[in-house]
């Protein structure tokens, strides 16, 4: 295998670099069909909670998923939003005693005026037919940026 030592990759018909590679590792890229920012996830997570504390499954920008009480739950991100103008998008499921279905809750950003904090969100699970809230056992969650 051949490694190629560079900084910066360039098109030969661009005016400016089309892919930098920084020293801390990270990749700036113009110029290209995907727009880069705000295309990816800055952030995600999959946590599994049951009856106990929740416990991250995977994740990616999360350090740690907070228990605030039946049904609610406080994301904590490793690394600061630059503002509170993301977007956060969740799933959960509950498992029920019938064959081992699931069966989906509604989980969103609480209802709270600042649920979505540069270094973390608050989020609520229940059932929408009786506006209740419940714990659920899987949980999945990704945000997105500018």
């Amino acid at each position: 295998m051949s490694t190629i030592n560079a900084t910066n990759l360039k098109h030969a018909s661009s005016s400016s670099n089309n892919i930098v590679l920084n020293s801390n590792g990270t990749i700036t890229a113009t110029n290209t069909l995907l727009p880069v920012t705000g295309a990816l996830a800055q952030k995600w997570a999959r946590w599994h909670t049951g009856s106990s504390t929740p416990t991250l499954i995977d994740d990616y920008g999360v350090s740690s998923i907070s228990d605030e009480g039946v049904g609610k739950v406080t994301i904590n991100y490793d690394g600061d939003f630059s503002n509170t103008n993301y977007m956060g998008v969740g799933t959960c499921d509950r498992e029920i005693n019938l064959d081992d279905w699931y069966t989906p809750l509604a989980f969103g950003p609480s209802a709270h005026d600042d649920c979505f904090e540069t270094d973390q969100s608050r989020w609520q699970s229940g059932w929408q037919g009786n506006d209740h809230l419940y714990d659920s056992d899987n949980y999945n969650v990704i945000f997105f940026s500018n």
